[in-house]
């Protein structure tokens, strides 16, 4: 959720982007400390997910 304004002018999309080698070593760190954290867990999906959010 985001808001539908910025600075006064309205919002009419949001994108993301990332720097993918960055990204995916976080990725894998979140995984890690679920599993030292959660000791039964068998499988992790994530779906890291870019580009336009939404266009109005």
């Amino acid at each position: 959720i985001t808001r539908d304004n910025f600075e006064g002018r309205r919002v009419s999309r949001l994108s993301y982007e990332a720097y993918e080698p960055m990204a995916l070593q976080e990725l894998n760190r979140l995984c890690d400390d679920a599993r030292q954290q959660f000791a039964n867990i068998e499988h992790i999906a994530i779906c890291h997910r870019l580009g336009l959010a939404f266009n109005y």
